[in-house]
């Protein structure tokens, strides 16, 4: 279900991806992606810095609507509060209507019903470390499971920590 640990020091992140997947390390607000091929699933980790403090609750909200500017049949699965360790969270589950370039190439794209997991884990006030999984809805089943799974092996790491033990 999931492949080997993914560690990056300086984002301060741990995780699994999902078996398989190919990773791509960035720089800047998106941390890392990762892209399983074979199952055509996609996801990745991001630090979203707000211009203005905004709760759990308001940022789901956000993301919520925010989709509906880019994706048609946008509809809300879950969209609740939690924590994630000892920090406030959200989790968000939408499924929706996305383009996609035609099977044969060079015709008229093509309608898939895609389903959208995240997790939103505020970091401070005006920051927040967004995991993200897309997969098509219909491997629901399989990519709930994933990304549980995936959630169990993610871990934010204090950055200041890390650069204190690096130092020492």
């Amino acid at each position: 279900m999931l492949g080997p640990l993914y560690k990056d020091e300086r984002a301060g992140i741990k995780i699994a991806p999902p078996a398989g997947s190919r990773i791509i390390s960035r720089a800047g607000l998106e941390v890392v992606s990762f892209v399983q091929d074979q199952k055509q699933w996609g996801g990745s980790i991001e630090r979203i810095e707000l211009n203005d403090p905004q709760t759990v609750e308001q940022y789901l909200q956000l993301t919520a609507n925010d989709m509906s500017k880019t994706f048609s049949a946008v509809q809300i699965l879950q969209s609740q509060k939690t924590t994630f360790d000892g920090k406030p969270a959200g989790r968000l589950t939408a499924s929706m209507e996305g383009s996609a370039a035609s099977a044969q190439g060079g015709g008229q794209p093509v309608q898939i019903a895609i389903l959208r997991q995240q997790l939103l884990v505020q970091t401070a006030p005006k920051e927040y470390m967004v995991l993200t999984l897309f997969s098509p809805l219909k491997d629901r089943e399989m990519a709930t499971r994933t990304v549980e799974a995936m959630i169990g092996s993610y871990e934010i790491m204090d950055a200041t920590t890390l650069l204190k033990r690096r130092a020492a």
